[in-house]
Parts: structure tokens; C-alpha cells; sequence
């Protein structure tokens, strides 16, 4: 995992704006997610939860289409008995 955390613009009183970009590779695949926020905590919190939400999307897609395919094996030997 890479993590990159950056103040974009510094300005009086703290009032900051960082940057968090995060690059995950897990199994081949490639996760990447980058947030903008006036607080750090608020940009990382929304980096980790965009993560999330991109990992659990790639393994609900994995999961249909190992199902898609078990329907077709499954139809293709139907297809064979007859």
C-alpha cells in the first residue's frame, strides 16, 4: 500500500486543506482512491471508507461472475444429457 498525505494550501488560523491518496494492490488488482477535506482526519476517514467501498465492489462482481459461470457449466451439461 502507498499512502500519500499532503497540506494542498496552507492558510491562517489552520485552516488547512490536505489531500490523502491511497493506492492499494491486492491480488493483481490495483484499488486507488484520492480525498480533498479542510481536516485531515475527515480526508483519511473518506479515503478509507471510499477503499472500502471500491474492495467490496470488485468482490461482488468476482462473486456473480464465478456464479454466472457455474450457471453455464451447469446448463452446458443439461445440454449433454439429452
Amino acid at each position: 500500500a502507498e499512502v500519500e498525505l499532503e497540506i494542498v494550501e496552507k492558510g491562517k488560523n489552520d485552516n488547512n486543506i490536505y489531500r490523502v491518496e491511497v493506492n492499494l494492490q491486492s491480488e493483481g488488482k490495483l484499488y486507488r482512491t484520492e480525498t480533498i477535506s479542510r481536516s485531515f482526519r475527515k480526508a483519511l476517514g473518506s479515503a478509507k471508507q471510499e477503499l472500502r467501498r471500491e474492495i467490496s465492489k470488485a468482490k461482488g462482481k468476482q462473486h456473480a461472475l464465478h456464479k454466472r459461470g457455474g450457471r453455464a457449466f451447469k446448463s452446458l451439461l443439461r445440454g449433454l444429457r439429452r
